[in-house]
């Protein structure tokens, strides 16, 4: 989605640079949309900034284009929502309903939520200077177009309940471009040094978290290993009760388990989604991501019975007369531990 995204950027900056309406660009344009919306619905947030900006000297010709070739390779790409368009339209209203309410692993009402996320995921150096640039810089309407984009995208998400920070990926890009214009400002003003000094920081920065995750490829999964383990080490008539955020968990294949996939969306009752006794089982295994859902200030506020029902049951866990750590598998959070009775 961000690549095309990114590309849709590319093809309108070098139509807004044409004197003459160029064709070309605008149905590849509306090929680039239509596929961003396909891939996800709330790429149409956008659409009328891409509107705005083919529209030309009056003429209503290229939106138009624009919007047929969008509708048409969203058809061709997605034949089925037209095909089966009730069920399409009672998919989206059912996906709005469904996160609606709350939603255990991702709540957050914060209003500065994404604002928080643009920063972690650019870095609180490349956000600064992304709005120096944005301040320092004489706009144009392509500049106007992008800043939108990024005003848009942070309004509407920071109104959910929820935070995903993937759900900015189209707009980072955008941040990108501004702040190429915050590092000439700062040549400007602290001189050329001192600039190529912050860009180095800056790309270290990114070349960290990168080289950090090549470290986490290997080829067994924490869940994989763990599964493998329970298989080897565990007598196959033992009682088994396993508590995974996965439908389909290696861990249904033993014998004499019970796997319960975490649910976390309050639409389908998840509040009422309690643990059961662990004392009954011999070994519990647990994931460690829907084990912290619960400690969240909103999920304890709004529904105090599900925080004790399963903070009992993580005590009970920690609990050394009761169960002792036998197994955990992790690369970093979350982790997969297993408690045997």
């Amino acid at each position: 989605l961000a690549l095309l995204i990114s590309l849709s950027f590319l093809t309108s900056l070098l139509y807004v640079e044409k004197e003459k309406n160029d064709k070309a660009l605008t149905i590849i344009t509306g090929v680039l949309i239509g596929l961003a919306v396909g891939t996800k619905i709330t790429s149409l947030i956008a659409l009328p900034l891409y509107i705005w900006i083919f529209y030309k000297k009056g003429q209503f010709r290229n939106v138009a284009v624009l919007l047929l070739m969008a509708l048409g390779t969203f058809i061709l790409s997605n034949p089925f929502s037209i095909i089966f368009a009730h069920d399409f339209v009672y998919r989206i209203y059912e996906m709005v309903f469904k996160e609606g309410g709350l939603v255990f692993d991702s709540v957050d009402y914060g209003y500065l939520k994404y604002i928080y996320a643009l920063r972690l995921m650019a870095s609180g150096a490349i956000v600064l200077l992304s709005l120096v640039g944005i301040f320092s810089k004489k706009k144009n309407k392509f500049d106007f177009f992008l800043v939108l984009n990024i005003v848009v995208y942070l309004i509407f998400f920071s109104i959910q309940s929820r935070r995903v920070d993937r759900w900015l990926l189209p707009v980072l890009p955008a941040v990108l471009y501004f702040s190429v214009w915050g590092m000439e400002k700062l040549e400007s003003r602290v001189g050329r040094f001192m600039s190529y000094f912050f860009i180095i920081v800056a790309l270290g920065y990114y070349l960290y978290f990168p080289s950090a995750l090549l470290t986490q490829f290997r080829r067994w999964t924490p869940k994989s290993e763990a599964y493998l383990w329970m298989r080897e080490n565990t007598p196959p008539l033992s009682t088994k009760l396993v508590y995974t955020e996965e439908g389909l968990d290696p861990m249904n294949k033993l014998p004499e388990a019970k796997v319960y996939q975490y649910e976390v969306y309050s639409s389908k009752n998840a509040q009422l989604f309690y643990p059961k006794d662990p004392s009954y089982y011999d070994y519990v295994v647990v994931s460690s991501r829907p084990m912290e859902n619960h400690s969240r200030p909103e999920v304890k506020e709004t529904y105090p019975e599900y925080y004790l029902r399963w903070n009992g049951f993580v005590r009970t866990l920690n609990t050394p007369e009761k169960f002792e750590l036998a197994k955990d598998f992790s690369l970093s959070k979350p982790s997969l531990c297993l408690f045997p009775g």
